[in-house]
This record gives C-alpha cells, sequence and structure tokens, in this order.
C-alpha cells in the first residue's frame, strides 16, 4: 500500500518537527511514486504543512545514478528544505553519495527517507530511514497468482502488502528542533 507507506513517512517528518520537505520520484509514468507522493502530501497536509511544486521533482529512472544526478541538480539550485523523500531506496543511495561529497550532514543538515527497505540500506552510516515492502512475499504471492491466472484466465484478484518505516540515522529532528524536543535525536510517530 503505496499511500499509507507516503502517509507514514508524512507523519514521522511531521512529528520530528519538519514543516520544509521535498520529494523526488521515479519516471513520470510510474505509479508508484505518484501512490507515495500522494499519502506523504495528504498526510502533511493534514498536520497543516504543504510541499510546494516546486520542491517535487522527478528523476529519469530508478537508478542510484539518477539519484546521483538529481543530487547535483538539486544542490546547485540550493531549495531551502530540512527533509528529501527520495520515491526507492537506489534513487537515495545515489542521493546521500553525492550529499555526502558535499559536506552535507544527514541528518543535521538534511534529513533522507527512502522506499523499499533494501538490506544494504541498514549497512553504512548515515544507514538510510526507509519503508520496508515484504519483497519474499510479494514475489512468492505474484508466483502463485501467475498460476492461479493460468489455470482461471479472466480472473483478477488485487493483494495489498503492509509496509513497514525503518527508523535509521538518516532522518532525524529539524535543525533546531532538538532542543525544542528536550535534546531527542529520535521521535517515535504518534500512533492514532
Amino acid at each position: 500500500n503505496n499511500v499509507a507507506a507516503g502517509t507514514a513517512v508524512g507523519a514521522h517528518l511531521a512529528a520530528l518537527g519538519h514543516r520544509r520537505v521535498g520529494f523526488a520520484g521515479g519516471p513520470e509514468h510510474s505509479i508508484d511514486s505518484k501512490h507515495r507522493l500522494r499519502g506523504l502530501r495528504d498526510e502533511l497536509a493534514r498536520r497543516g504543512i504543504q510541499i510546494e511544486p516546486a520542491n517535487i521533482f522527478t528523476c529519469g529512472s530508478y537508478t542510484s545514478e539518477a539519484g546521483g544526478e538529481f543530487a547535483h541538480r538539486f544542490f546547485e539550485s540550493q531549495p531551502d528544505l530540512t527533509a528529501l523523500v527520495l520515491a526507492n531506496d537506489a534513487l537515495a543511495f545515489g542521493f546521500m553519495r553525492v550529499a555526502l561529497q558535499r559536506g552535507v550532514r544527514m541528518p543535521q543538515d538534511l534529513s533522507v527517507i527512502g522506499f523499499d527497505g533494501l538490506p544494504h540500506g541498514g549497512l553504512f552510516y548515515p544507514a538510510l530511514t526507509t519503508v520496508s515492502q515484504p519483497m519474499r512475499e510479494m514475489g512468492r504471492v505474484a508466483c502463485c497468482r501467475l498460476f492461479e491466472a493460468i489455470d482461471s484466465p479472466g480472473r483478477l484478484e488485487t493483494t495489498e502488502f503492509p509496509m513497514l518505516l525503518l527508523e535509521r540515522e538518516s532522518a532525524g529532528p529539524t535543525p533546531g528542533a532538538g532542543a525544542r524536543l528536550g535534546g531527542l535525536h529520535l521521535v517515535t510517530p504518534p500512533s492514532e
């Protein structure tokens, strides 16, 4: 459920005090990017936070190379953001590499969040805050559905999978929020 995943990210960033948030999607035609952005935008709006249209970006693909290319353009334009959500982990990895090369501290200068929950996102520092998908279960169900479709053509079934926000080091309180939050470096969004 990509909309719910975006909603979880929006709630997390709002709880951390972020009000200037951007989003970088994959290819323009990507339904996943559109749904993740919709959930993020709707949740932030529910909390009185708007994502400015100028802070919604599109990358040509979902690769780490595209994330790196986007990072160069992003930092040259010097947007006034405290958090950036990228539509998948590969984009986030490429973006973070360039950010680190430019001396950007994450999350102190900019919080970064991805989607997919790729395992190597937790292996480097700062580890990527991300929304994890149950990829193995999704693959298993897809194979079962394929065999069912072969046996019973014309039958359509939709399966929705939950996603889980993995809070790691790449996202933290907005600059200056540490003092307002009693010096805490990690804030768990309230359950609703």
